[in-house]
């Protein structure tokens, strides 16, 4: 009806084109901020913090945070989730953490860059790249990947992750003991 009453003293085409231009600009302008947001939230990144627990932290300091362990041995505490299943890992090296692992079934509770239990070994290979190391275990079933950039180590079965965690790199890539036990390495 606007048209139609004022259609010989607006200049409708110029209308159009500035309002479709402007439509273009903003939704450009959204599409660059949200592919902008999710590419800064979605990137990979050096982990120190892990299950409320810190790389540098000390025996004191996962005391305090986690509280008395269920297993706790001189280089090696363990805590249980609240249903008494084992949750994760502490191993210590001069008092301090040398790693920290997730040990849990829960396929959505934890997770580090985006990966986490169930991840296949591809994506592992898409996210983080080339592995900085792989320790197989002794009777080839199983395998340790470590990525020393992003302080990540996952441990694999069947080509998925059913163990992961952070670890100092200073300290040596995360192995397999070889020998009757199969274990992780201090």
């Amino acid at each position: 009806m606007l048209y139609l009453y004022t259609r010989d003293r607006w200049k409708w085409r110029k209308i159009a084109i500035r309002t479709l231009l402007g439509v273009l600009v903003l939704g450009g302008a959204l599409a660059i901020i949200v592919g902008g947001y999710f590419a800064y939230e979605t990137r990979v990144v050096a982990v120190t913090n892990f299950m409320g627990l810190k790389l540098p932290d000390t025996k004191a300091d996962i005391k305090f945070k986690k509280g008395i362990a269920q297993h706790e041995s001189e280089a090696l505490w363990g805590f249980r989730d609240k249903d008494g299943k084992w949750e994760s890992l502490v191993r210590f090296r001069n008092e301090k953490v040398r790693w920290i692992v997730y040990i849990g079934d829960c396929t959505y509770c934890n997770s580090l860059n985006g990966l986490g239990i169930g991840t296949s070994y591809e994506e592992l290979i898409n996210k983080l790249g080339t592995p900085t190391q792989v320790s197989p275990s002794g009777d080839g079933l199983k395998r340790l990947v470590s990525f020393a950039k992003t302080n990540q180590f996952f441990q694999l079965e069947r080509g998925r992750v059913f163990g992961f965690g952070i670890y100092d790199p200073a300290s040596g890539p995360i192995e397999y003991l070889k020998g009757e036990q199969e274990r992780l390495a201090d």
